[in-house]
């Protein structure tokens, strides 16, 4: 059988004229709608380490609950927030390649990190019963969506779904991009402390049926948690309007502390312990 012209071209062009990734700048070496390395992709690992067991920071010391400071003072709208990964390096250039730069290609391997996300919430949601969970992406105002071209939350959704069948075994998700609606465009969240971002998204949010969140679990999903405001709005909108619980999943969290800090100040805090004990032996 002979090979397709079209792909003895795109294998000479590919060694001639090797394109850059997009995000290290090697040349890709096999032809890919990402233009994207597979070293670079396969870089991205989920955050580890100890997380509030509410929503998702990282955890500067022990805590019985696992929980943060701001989740041990105050009670959050939705029961539990996960992300896969930290907001930093290789996944947010990838997220910034799709957002920003119209790059739809990079839904999958995205959508595959949310996959890996929403599957932490396996256990927690089977708890609730066998009755279908909607799961509703958070929407952007008109105007916005209009510019971009597309709604990246809405793209990762549908991703992450189709990867989930062949491992999901908990109750049956039911996706609902119109579940919720932006009904007041807001200014950029960028740069505002967390009192201003929650007053710039009061009311912003609203249910295209008022019906249509009754009784029901609601999975919200986005790209990235920040201060976890539009999340807390988007749950607030929900309860409101009756849902039996809210969780909500993401690609990525922007933690408040990074992995490397927690470290050093781990090990800073054994080695002076040590120090201690040395002294008073």
């Amino acid at each position: 059988m002979s090979v397709p012209l079209r792909f003895v071209s795109e294998a000479l062009l590919t060694t001639f004229f090797p394109a850059p990734c997009r995000l290290c700048g090697v040349g890709l070496t096999n032809f890919s709608r990402l233009p994207v390395c597979q070293p670079c992709l396969d870089s991205i690992m989920p955050a580890v380490g100890a997380m509030c067991e509410i929503c998702g920071e990282r955890l500067a010391g022990e805590f019985l609950p696992p929980r943060c400071e701001m989740c041990r003072r105050h009670r959050l709208p939705f029961r539990k927030a996960v992300a896969c990964a930290a907001y930093d390096g290789e996944v947010r250039a990838l997220l910034h390649l799709f957002k920003y730069q119209g790059v739809k290609s990079a839904a999958h391997p995205l959508g595959k990190l949310l996959a890996i996300a929403i599957a932490k919430l396996g256990r927690e949601l089977a708890d609730g019963g066998e009755a279908p969970i909607l799961v509703a992406p958070v929407p952007l105002h008109g105007a916005k969506q209009r510019a971009r071209g597309f709604n990246q939350s809405e793209l990762i959704t549908r991703s992450a779904l189709r990867q989930l069948r062949q491992i999901w075994d908990g109750p049956p998700l039911l996706y609902s991009p119109r579940l919720l609606m932006r009904v007041r465009r807001t200014e950029a969240q960028m740069g505002l402390s967390r009192h201003q971002r929650r007053s710039n998204l009061r009311n912003a949010f609203r249910l295209r049926r008022p019906e249509g969140a009754g009784r029901r679990r609601v999975l919200l999903v986005d790209d990235i948690l920040t201060t976890g405001s539009t999340l807390a709005e988007c749950a607030r909108t929900l309860n409101r309007a009756g849902a039996e619980g809210v969780w909500a999943a993401t690609i990525a969290r922007a933690f408040r502390f990074s992995a490397a800090e927690l470290n050093r100040w781990h090990f800073n805090g054994l080695e002076q312990a040590a120090s201690i004990q040395h002294l008073m032996e």
